[in-house]
This record gives C-alpha cells, sequence and structure tokens, in this order.
C-alpha cells in the first residue's frame, strides 16, 4: 500500500524539477511574502515555522553520514575525440527479457567520507535523463533534461524525478563532459533507485535497481578504485541516508534480552513468523537495535548468524534455508540485514539467532524489527510470531518484531522513504530560510524596540518638562491673580482710608491753635499723602511687566503732585525722553531718592513754590528739584534729612548728586544718572533698604 505524499503549495507533489522551467515554478510557489511590521513578521514566520515542522514530522528522519567504502559510481576523464570533440558521459540501466512500466526515477548523491559537510561529491551540474520505448526505432522520451542550466545542488539528499507512463527498455543518463563550463569534467553518484509502477496503476512498487540479473548497468567509462568506486555499487542498497525511519516517535521499545546466569540458554534463539498465506518471499530484513541510553553502540545484541528457513509447510517438511554467516560484518554501520528470498512461496518464516553477544558479562539479543518484503508491500506486519529459547518474562516482547517500529520510529518502505528524504529537502530548506528571516526579524524588532524606548523616554521627558512648565506657568497665573487682588484691594481700601486721613488732618489743622499740634497734624498728613503715594506706586509696578523710563518719570511727577498738595508747583518734562527699560533696582533707587527729596521739600524747607525739571542731558537722566524754602548749611544738616542715603543711591547708580542750599535762598538738587545703566542691574551691592 502507498501512502499519500504531503504538499505544501497547491497540489505540487515537491519532486524535483524536471527542468529549469519547473524549478522557478517551485521556488514561486513557496515563495513566502513576508509582512512589513516586524513584529507581525515574526508571528507569520513563526507560524510557517510550526507548518514547516508539522510536514516534517511526518516525513523520514535524516541522519546522512558517509560509509567507508562502497561509495558509489565514479566516471574518469574521457580522452577527446580525433576532431578534438569530449563526448559525455553516458550511464545507462537496462532490463534484460522485457519492458517494465517504471514510477520514479531517484538519484542519491555520492558522499566524500572526508567532508561530509560539503554535502554532496561530484553531483553532476547538467545532465538529461531518458527512457527507450520503442528500441526498434530507437525511440526516446524525455524524463529530466537539465542541460541548460545547473541543477541546483541537492546536498545530502537524494533527488527523485516522476518517470514517463510508458514502458521503458531502458534508462540512459547523459553527462556532458565540459569542465571550463560546468565544473568537474567527471561526476559521481552514491545509488540509483528504480521504482516501478504496480499493475493497475496501484501506485510505487519495489526497487527494480537490484534485480541482479534482471537489470544491467553499463557506463561509458568507470573510475575503478576499489573498495571505493564500482558501477556495482550503484544497485547495492548501501547509502548514506541513515535508516528508513520516519520523524514519528512511538512509546513502544525494540525488543532486549538480557539472559541472567540463572536463565538456561541453549545457545541460539528461534523466532517463527507465520504469514498467514503462502506468498512469493522477495526478501527478510533483519533491524538492528538502538543501544540503551543511546551509547554510541553500533550493532547492539545483534547476532553474529542468522539462519533463515522459509516454508509453506508449518511443519517445515519442504523449505528454503539461507544461512548468513558473520552478518555483523555484513552490515555498513548500523545499517540494516537483507536476506534475499528470490520469490520462495512461504508461509513460514523462522529465523535462527546464534552467536549472540555479551554485555557487562551477560548474553543478550537485541532486534529492532524482522520484515518480509515482495515487490514493495510488507507482508509480515502484524502477523503471528512465536519464539523459543527465551526466558518466559521476555515472552511479551516478541510482537514488537512485525509492529513496523525501529527505534520507536516508524519503518518506512524504501520509496516512500527515498521519495520522503527527496521532500524533505524543500522543506529543509525552507525552515533554514524561515529561521535566517526569523533571526533577522527578531533583531529588527528588538532594535525598533530599543528605538521605541528612547524615543518613548525623550517623549516622557519632554511630557514632564511640559507639564512642570505648565504647572509653574498655572501657579504664576494663580500667584498673579492673588497679587492682582491684594494690590487692587491696597489701592481700593488702603488708598482710600489713607486719603481719608490726608483730608482729615489737613480739615484738623485748620482749627487746631496750638502750634505744636499744627506741626504734628501736619507730620500726619504728610505721612498720610506719601503713605498713598507710595501705595499707588506698588500697584502700578504690579500691574507692569516691564517698567519704562517714561512712565518712571510720570510717576515722579504723580508723587510730587500728590505730596506737595497745596504748594505751588511747577513741572517739565523733556518731550524727548527715550522709550528704554528700567531696571528693578534702579527703579528702586529713583522712587526711593526722589520720595526722600519731596519728603525734605515738604517737611523741611518750608517752601511755597517748587520747580520740577525732568529732562535728557546729553547721555544722563537729570531730575533736578528746586524750592524756594529756608534752605539750609548741608555741612551741617542732622540725620533727618537723609542726605547720605541719597547720596549713596546716588553712587549705587553710577549718577552724580549735587545738593545746593544756603540758609533764606531756597534749595535745589541735582542728579544725573547715566541712561545706559538704566536697564541694568548696580554692580554695587544693594545696600540702601529705605
Amino acid at each position: 500500500m502507498w501512502v499519500s505524499v504531503p504538499v505544501v503549495r497547491g497540489d505540487a507533489r515537491l519532486m524535483d524539477p524536471r527542468n529549469p522551467e519547473e524549478w522557478r515554478a517551485q521556488q514561486a510557489a513557496v515563495d513566502i511574502h513576508l509582512k512589513r511590521w516586524p513584529k507581525a513578521r515574526i508571528r507569520q514566520l513563526e507560524g510557517e515555522r510550526e507548518r514547516i515542522l508539522s510536514q516534517l514530522s511526518t516525513l523520514p528522519r535524516h541522519v546522512p553520514k558517509a560509509l567507508p567504502d562502497r561509495l558509489g559510481y565514479h566516471s574518469s576523464d574521457t580522452e577527446p575525440r580525433s576532431d578534438g570533440t569530449v563526448p559525455p558521459h553516458e550511464l545507462t540501466v537496462e532490463w534484460v527479457e522485457y519492458f517494465t512500466p517504471l514510477h520514479t526515477i531517484g538519484l542519491v548523491p555520492a558522499f566524500n567520507p572526508a567532508d561530509l559537510a560539503g554535502g554532496t561529491y561530484a553531483f553532476p551540474k547538467r545532465f538529461k535523463i531518458e527512457g527507450l520505448v520503442n528500441p526498434d526505432r530507437d525511440e526516446w522520451v524525455g524524463i529530466a533534461n537539465w542541460l541548460e542550466e545547473d541543477f541546483p545542488d541537492p546536498g545530502p539528499y537524494p533527488v527523485v524525478f516522476p518517470a514517463t507512463t510508458n514502458k521503458v527498455k531502458k534508462i540512459r543518463i547523459t553527462v556532458p563532459q565540459s569542465p571550463q563550463e560546468f565544473g568537474e569534467g567527471f561526476f559521481a553518484l552514491g545509488e540509483v533507485y528504480l521504482f516501478r509502477e504496480l499493475p493497475e496503476n496501484r501506485g510505487m512498487g519495489d526497487n527494480m535497481a537490484v534485480w541482479a540479473k534482471a537489470v544491467e548497468f553499463s557506463a561509458s567509462d568507470t573510475l575503478l578504485v576499489s573498495p571505493l568506486w564500482n558501477l556495482e555499487y550503484l544497485c547495492d542498497s548501501a547509502v548514506g541516508l541513515g535508516l528508513q525511519l520516519s520523524e514519528e516517535v512511538e512509546a513502544e521499545d525494540d525488543l532486549l534480552i538480557i539472559f541472567e546466569d540463572d536463565d538456561s540458554f541453549a545457545g541460539r534463539v528461534e523466532v517463527v513468523l507465520d504469514l498467514g498465506r503462502t506468498q512469493s518471499i522477495g526478501r527478510i530484513e533483519v533491524w538492528p537495535a538502538e543501544a540503551p541510553n543511546k551509547m554510541a553502540v553500533p550493532m547492539f545484541g545483534f547476532p553474529g548468524k542468522i539462519v533463515a528457513e522459509l516454508s509453506a509447510d508449518p511443519d517445515f517438511g519442504s523449505s528454503k534455508v539461507i544461512e548468513v554467516l558473520s552478518s555483523g560484518e555484513q552490515l555498513f554501520h548500523d545499517d540494516l540485514m537483507t536476506i534475499i528470498g528470490k520469490g520462495y512461496p512461504a508461509r513460514y518464516i523462522r529465523l535462527w539467532f546464534e552467536d549472540l553477544p555479551t554485555y557487562k558479562d551477560k548474553t543478550i539479543l537485541s532486534l529492532g524489527e524482522i520484515s518480509v518484503e515482495e515487490y514493495g508491500q510488507v507482508l509480515s506486519l502484524g502477523c503471528a510470531v512465536t519464539a523459543r529459547g527465551l526466558p518466559e518474562k521476555y515472552v511479551d516482547q516478541i510482537p514488537r518484531l512485525v509492529d513496523g517500529f525501529s527505534r520507536r520510529c516508524r519503518i518506512l518502505r524504501e520509496g516512500e522513504w527515498i521519495i520522503g528524504l527527496a521532500m524533505r529537502k524543500t522543506f529543509d530548506s525552507q525552515l533554514a530560510r524561515v529561521e535566517r528571516e526569523l533571526v533577522a526579524a527578531r533583531e529588527s524588532w528588538s532594535i525598533l524596540q530599543l528605538q521605541f524606548s528612547i524615543w518613548g523616554m525623550v517623549v516622557l521627558v519632554f511630557a514632564l518638562l511640559f507639564g512642570w512648565g505648565a504647572l509653574r506657568w498655572q501657579r504664576r497665573q494663580v500667584l498673579e491673580r492673588l497679587k492682582m487682588r491684594i494690590t487692587r484691594d491696597l489701592h481700593d481700601d488702603v488708598g482710600s482710608s489713607l486719603g481719608s486721613i490726608s483730608l482729615m488732618a489737613d480739615q484738623l489743622r485748620k482749627v487746631v491753635e496750638h502750634e505744636d499740634a499744627k506741626e504734628d497734624v501736619f507730620d500726619l498728613s504728610l505721612l498720610a499723602r506719601e503713605a498713598c503715594a507710595s501705595l499707588r506706586e506698588v500697584v502700578w509696578m504690579v500691574d507692569q511687566k516691564t517698567i519704562r523710563l517714561p512712565d518712571l518719570l510720570q510717576k515722579l511727577v504723580e508723587r510730587a503732585e500728590r505730596v506737595m498738595s497745596g504748594m505751588n508747583l511747577s513741572i517739565e518734562i523733556s518731550p524727548d525722553c527715550p522709550d528704554i527699560e528700567v531696571s528693578l533696582m534702579y527703579k528702586r533707587h529713583l522712587l526711593m531718592l526722589f520720595k526722600e527729596v519731596v519728603h525734605n521739600c515738604v517737611r523741611h524747607a518750608q517752601a511755597t513754590r517748587v520747580w520740577l525739571l525732568l529732562t535728557i542731558d546729553g547721555d544722563d537722566l537729570q531730575i533736578v528739584v528746586r524750592d524756594d524754602g529756608r534752605g539750609f548749611e548741608p555741612e551741617q544738616v542732622s540725620g533727618g534729612w537723609g542726605l547720605k542715603s541719597m547720596k549713596k543711591r546716588a553712587e549705587e547708580m553710577d549718577g552724580r548728586l549735587n545738593i545746593i542750599s544756603r540758609p533764606g535762598e531756597g534749595t535745589t538738587v541735582n542728579l544725573h544718572v547715566p541712561l545706559s545703566k538704566l536697564n541694568s542691574e548696580p554692580k554695587k551691592a544693594y545696600s540702601t533698604s529705605n
């Protein structure tokens, strides 16, 4: 029975392409259109990887290895013809007595024992495979044609082509010998498989290449290097592809019998298989078991001598006996043992296993499977099996010999195995590509995540700074509104009260007769007027974000008018006053110095007329206050006039203060301050606090 072949895209069988056009079509069919976003690409590739791994789990296990000998066929360098041309290499397989329908052709690459990592050794890059369907007219049918382009390197996998539907007499493989164009002038193959088509199109049969005298191999040239290269090695079933096992793993172990010291052992073990009916026996395959605990011990527990007896009679009255001596030496590094039945009719197969090996001083017998086959069909699967010469406790292990599993993996028929390995080539290639793309996608995603993290931190920092700035702005706005409300309340409440006090003091002064009392009432009125003027200046400064010189001079005039109420006041302001900003310190110095001058004029000078001059004198701001009061001697004046404080403020403003006064002649205060200094901070520390 033939099993279905898994596919990847559409209904492609994933056999090897017969020509470059099929190759390009297959590549387009399995092409993966990757998504651009790395995270989506990772999910896509992980899904693709799981799908490929699921497909691989149903295919044969692939454990290639180079054999120490019997490597296969190797061509030689052909001598040029008389006309200088080099003839191509030709390898032919001919059926001697009949035509046969051919299902599939398999070519196994030769492996170089010195360099297995290199994959294949001298597999033909360009070749053509044809089938002879009519010898009388020399009519050939093409099976594969890779003469125009290089065949893709198969690596350590078999190459499988579907054959022609016609019956063929001969298969011819032509390899051009053109080193300058195609590489080596020789080629090599490890094995050739010719699977026949079963009658009535029932699928793939057995490998006809091993039919001995029924099939003849020939070559135009052969390099004979025994025991490495020989034309006969193309059909000896010695390949470095591992055992015919699937990736599917079962829980059932192989047969393992350990004879203890108290067990009676007659020197051999007998196993009898009942196939249920008499059938033609093609071959008997005896599988070695795997060493316990995965020890690297080939042929573990495999008998040194095997005798097979085939009979249609349960008593073996008439039988065919086949004896295999030194069986371990005939296997190729843990391969399976094949006993050829040559079509002998039999229902019962009796096997004697002798010359059993020892392990830890105990005799052991360990086998993976006994498979009886004909024409690619397994006849022994699940058949009745009995044994003699075993300890009683091991009898329940006997069915393991015909369960279809070895080393916990399903045993594959030869055709299923070769085609499955050829199909695995495509899946392994896809898996390698997906793994590479997955690594690249994950690296891209990691880099992108790092970039996102960096940008996220930058955005977070900016957000925090923005939030901090917004919070400060909000707090400034709240404080600004609070400040404005306080100043408005001061102006409306305290200012009104101070004005009332000043007015009441002026009225009280008119009715008070005692001179000392009048003086006190005058001082009270003066203080009220000065306080009211100072309050208005405070409110004004709070309202203004910047203080401009014209506005400051106007405030000086307003103070003079308010404090000197009742006096004859003459005011002159320069019309060309520059619109420059005045710093906080200079504004305070100017206001406080002017306040002191106006206070002295009203409090001490007893003047009736005052002249106020605010002008621009070259590069200086000039403030002149002159009165017609009683005057004084500047050198003899007491501390109450505040002259020292006024001079100190003038120095801190890098200005010049000149006070001219004589008793009975009035007083003139002349202040010069450089305009260039008004919008800067004083270099000297601010020491005048009043």
